[in-house]
C-alpha cells in the first residue's frame, strides 16, 4: 500500500515481486528504487522475513541510461545490473525482444516432447489422439506461458521457426509422416494454426477475458493491441456474461434432485425450460397456479444453460415484483446443470451470480425450492413450458432479452473461426505443397477427425500420400531409397512413379481406382479432395505401391539377381528371403575358408616337426 501510494508500480505473487520504477532522469529513478526497497526491507522485518541481495535482478528495459545510472543499494549491498530478469517463468530481456524467452520456451517444450517420445513409436505407441492429447495439455501450454505479454515476438521469421519446430516434431509423431514433410502440409492436415496465428488467437482470448472483468486497458500499441490488432474487434459483442469468481456462502434456498416426494399442492408451482434450434435461442416459464405463460429470446449463440438460468431469474423477478409472499415457492426445471450451477461455491457467470441474487431475496420472504423433474415425460407443466421455450425461439430479433451476454466459451469460438479463415487464406495462397492443397484444400475438422480415426500404419499411408512425400519415385530417388525407373503396375517405361499416376492415369490400377474411388481415371488430383480415407488407404494398400517387397525387389535385382531369377514366379519365394540367404552364404564360405587356412597351418607345422 505505501508502494501504491507513491505511485510505485508493483506486483505480486507467491514469492515473486516485481517492482518498477519509470522516468527520464536516471538519477532519480535510482533513489525512487532506492527508496522502494527500503520500504520492503522494513516491511519484511516488521514480518520476520529477510530480502536476500544476492537473489535480487535489477533490470533495465532501455540499455542506452545504463552507463549513467548509480546501482541502487538493498540492506548495504549494491545490487548488481542484469541484462535479463525471470518474473513469474518470464525471461524479459533489456530490449524487450524475447528471444532468450522464447530459446527458453521451445528448449523447455522439446524436452518434454521427447519424454513423451518413449511411449510413442511410428507404427505402435499411443493413437494419433493421445499424441495430440498431449501436445493441447502439456506441450503448448509449456510452448506459449505468456504469450499474452509477448505475442508480437513472433512476428520475425527466426522466432516463429523454433516454436514450427517444436509443432512439427509432434505432427511426425501423430502422423508417422518422413522426415522431408512440410511443415505448413502437416499442420493443414491436423487443423492446426500457423504458430504466430496460434499467439494471437490465445493472448485475445486472454485479453477478452481481462476486458470482461475490467483489468484490460487496451491501447493502440504494444501488447495492449491485441484485439485490434488481432482483426477480431467485429465479432466481440456488447455484452459478454463473465465475471470474476466469487465465494457463494450464503444460500437462504433449498434444492432437490432425486427427491421423488410428491409436490405440495398448496405451493405455487413454477415450470421453467430453455431451448435452442441452431443458433436461437430462447426460454419458457409457466406458473401452473396463476395460468401465466412467458416466453423470451436470448442473444443468437447463447447456450441452453444460460436460458435455463434466464428462465428461472424472470421467474423469480415476477414473484419480487407482484409481492407474492408467505406461500412456498416451488421452482421446477429438467435442467441438473442449472441446479447445480446455482449451489456452487464459485461461478464465473455473473448471470448466475444475479439469479443467485433473486433466489435469496425472494427466500428471506418465503420458503423457495428448486426441484429437478425429468423431461419430456407426462407432466404437464414441463411440457408447457418446453413449448413456451420453443416458441421463444421462434420470436423476432426486436423481441430478444438484452440482459443476458454471450457466454466467453461462445466468443471464444468466433476467435477461432476468424483465425482458422485467416490460416485457410494463408494456405490457399502457398505457392508450395501442390500435391497437399489438390488433396487437402480446406482446413477441415471432420475430415482430421476421420484420419486420426485410422490405425497408425493407415495413417501414415494416408499422410504419405495426401503430401507426396512416399517412399517411391522421384522422391525415394532424392532419399537414396530403392526406386523404379518406370510405373512397377502398367510397365510404362515412359510413365514414373508418381502420386498423380497413382492415384489418377495409371491403366493397370484403373479396376482398383473404380473400386475403391468411384472413378476410372481422375486427370486433377484435385477431384480426390472429398474421397473417403478409409476408401484412400484401402486403394493404396491395394496398389502395392509402399510395400517394402516391391522395393527390395527392384534394388537386389538390378545388383544381386542373376537374369535366371527375374522371372514373375519367383518374385514372391526367393525375394523375401534374399538378405538371409546371402548372409547365410558368406558366413558359411568364410567359417569354411578359416577352417580351411587352419588346417593347412597345421599340416604345415606337423611337416617342420
Amino acid at each position: 500500500m505505501n508502494l501504491d501510494f507513491l505511485l510505485i508500480k508493483t506486483v505480486a505473487y507467491a514469492d515473486d515481486v516485481a517492482i518498477a520504477v519509470s522516468g527520464g532522469h536516471p538519477e532519480s529513478m535510482a533513489r525512487q528504487l532506492e527508496y522502494a526497497l527500503r520500504i520492503v526491507s522494513d516491511w519484511g522485518q516488521h514480518c520476520g522475513l529477510r530480502v536476500n541481495p544476492a537473489k535480487r535482478n535489477l533490470y533495465f528495459s532501455e540499455g542506452s541510461i545504463r552507463s549513467h545510472l548509480r546501482p541502487p543499494k538493498l540492506d548495504g549491498v549494491l545490487l548488481a545490473l542484469a541484462n535479463r530478469a525471470k518474473f513469474l517463468g518470464v525471461i524479459f530481456d533489456s530490449r524487450l525482444t524475447w528471444k532468450e524467452n522464447i530459446r527458453a520456451r521451445a528448449a523447455k517444450a522439446i524436452s518434454a516432447i521427447y519424454v513423451c517420445k518413449r511411449a510413442i513409436g511410428r507404427t505402435w505407441g499411443l493413437r494419433p489422439n493421445g499424441v495430440l492429447w498431449l501436445y493441447e495439455m502439456v506441450v503448448k501450454p509449456i510452448l506459449f506461458y505468456g504469450v499474452t505479454v509477448w505475442w508480437q515476438a513472433l512476428d520475425p521469421v527466426s522466432n516463429r521457426l523454433l516454436f514450427e519446430r517444436v509443432a512439427r516434431t509432434v505432427a511426425i509423431l501423430t502422423t508417422g509422416a518422413m522426415r522431408t514433410t512440410p511443415t505448413k502440409a502437416l499442420f493443414a492436415i491436423l487443423n492446426w494454426l500457423p504458430v504466430d496465428l496460434t499467439a494471437r488467437q490465445l493472448a485475445a482470448r486472454t485479453a477478452l477475458r481481462l476486458c470482461a472483468t475490467g483489468m484490460w486497458n487496451p491501447r493502440p500499441w504494444g501488447h495492449a493491441s491485441i484485439l485490434e490488432n488481432a482483426g477480431v474487434r467485429d465479432v466481440i459483442p456488447d455484452l459478454i456474461d463473465y465475471c470474476t469468481p466469487k465465494p457463494f456462502l450464503t444460500r437462504r434456498f433449498i434444492t432437490s434432485i432425486w427427491d421423488e416426494a410428491p409436490m405440495d399442492p398448496a405451493s405455487i408451482r413454477i415450470y421453467t425450460d430453455g431451448s435452442r434450434v441452431g443458433e436461437r435461442v430462447g426460454g419458457g416459464v409457466y406458473i401452473e397456479n396463476f395460468n401465466v405463460m412467458m416466453c423470451f429470446r436470448l442473444t443468437d449463440g447463447c447456450s441452453v444453460l444460460q436460458a435455463e438460468i434466464s428462465a428461472i431469474r424472470r421467474a423469480a423477478k415476477w414473484l419480487m415484483f407482484y409481492r407474492i409472499f408467505g406461500t412456498d415457492i416451488l421452482i421446477i426445471t429438467d435442467s441438473q446443470a442449472a441446479i447445480k450451477s446455482l449451489t456452487g461455491m464459485y461461478t464465473t457467470s455473473s448471470l448466475v451470480q444475479e439469479c443467485r441474487a433473486s433466489l435469496n431475496e425472494m427466500a428471506r420472504h418465503t420458503n423457495v425450492t428448486l426441484k429437478w423433474v425429468r423431461g419430456h415425460g407426462s407432466d404437464h407443466g414441463n411440457n408447457t413450458a418446453d413449448e413456451l421455450a420453443r416458441r421463444g425461439t421462434t420470436l423476432s430479433e426486436e423481441d430478444i432479452t438484452p440482459f443476458c451476454g454471450l457466454p466467453l466459451s461462445a466468443c471464444w469460438r468466433r476467435f477461432e473461426l476468424s483465425f482458422l479463415e485467416r490460416a485457410q487464406q494463408r494456405w490457399s495462397l502457398e505457392p508450395t505443397c501442390f500435391i497437399s492443397r489438390c488433396l487437402w484444400p480446406r482446413l477441415d475438422s471432420e475430415r482430421t477427425r476421420k484420419l486420426l480415426g485410422l490405425p497408425r500404419i493407415h495413417l501414415r499411408m494416408a499422410v504419405s500420400v495426401i503430401t507426396g512425400h512416399c517412399t517411391f519415385g522421384n522422391h525415394a530417388r532424392r532419399l537414396g531409397l530403392p526406386y523404379n525407373d518406370f510405373c512397377r503396375s502398367c510397365h510404362d517405361e515412359e510413365e514414373e512413379e508418381t502420386v498423380l499416376h497413382l492415384l489418377g492415369t495409371c491403366r493397370a490400377l484403373e479396376s482398383l481406382r473404380a473400386r475403391f474411388l468411384q472413378g476410372g481415371i481422375f486427370s486433377d488430383l484435385s477431384e480426390l479432395s472429398t474421397v473417403n480415407l478409409g476408401a484412400l488407404v484401402s486403394f493404396i494398400r491395394g496398389s502395392g505401391w509402399l510395400e517394402p517387397a516391391n522395393f527390395m525387389r527392384s534394388y537386389t535385382a538390378a545388383i544381386f539377381i542373376p537374369p535366371i531369377l527375374s522371372y514373375p514366379i519367383l518374385s514372391y519365394t526367393i525375394y523375401p528371403y534374399l538378405h538371409f540367404l546371402l548372409f547365410s552364404f558368406f558366413f558359411f564360405f568364410f567359417f569354411f575358408s578359416f577352417s580351411c587356412l587352419f588346417f593347412l597351418f597345421g599340416l604345415s607345422q606337423r611337416d617342420q616337426i
